[in-house]
């Protein structure tokens, strides 16, 4: 059951990471660019801190 919690976390931080980088850092999002770096940040420690616990 773990294994299956990784695997979807580590598909879910691709998806998130693609979606950052070509979607979400856009020119209309400028204003946001602060807003969505804390949520990535955020994210991805969330991810690490599952991963080594």
């Amino acid at each position: 059951m773990r294994g299956e919690v990784h695997k979807k976390t580590r598909l879910n931080c691709r998806v998130f990471m693609f979606l950052y980088t070509f979607v979400l850092d856009d020119e209309i999002l400028k204003k946001c660019t602060f807003h969505f770096e804390f949520w990535y940040i955020w994210f991805c420690g969330l991810y690490l801190w599952v991963i080594l616990t």
